[in-house]
């Protein structure tokens, strides 16, 4: 799933109407809320998976904390702390070798 600040969880394959310049680093531009992103997780049934790689800022990562909250899905941030170019490295490098990152006791939650 993908996380919109608009739009919340989508997959990868829905289509967005045009443009939009909304964050969840400046509440000014009006971000999805919380409340919506965990009914979506509920509507959505993604609180069944045992692990949530959040990938991205901290803005987003604290959105998904959130939304997963209660749901006993595990949240997992590999890459929490890396600069944007170091976080897409690390990303590029766990894809291309098959090692997501996580650390083994996330691992262990999935086995």
């Amino acid at each position: 799933m993908i996380l919109s600040a608009k739009h919340g969880f989508l997959a990868p394959d829905d289509l967005l109407p045009g443009p939009y310049e909304v964050t969840f680093s400046r509440k000014k531009t009006n971000p999805v809320s919380v409340v919506t992103l965990a009914r979506q997780v509920a509507e959505q049934g993604l609180g069944r998976v045992p692990v949530v790689v959040a990938l991205g800022g901290v803005h987003y990562r604290t959105a998904v904390e959130a939304a997963f909250a209660g749901t006993g899905s595990r949240v997992v941030s590999p890459f929490a702390g890396l600069t944007l170019g170091l976080s897409l490295r690390a990303t590029k490098r766990a894809i291309a070798s098959g090692e997501p990152g996580w650390g083994e006791e996330a691992r262990e939650a999935v086995r």
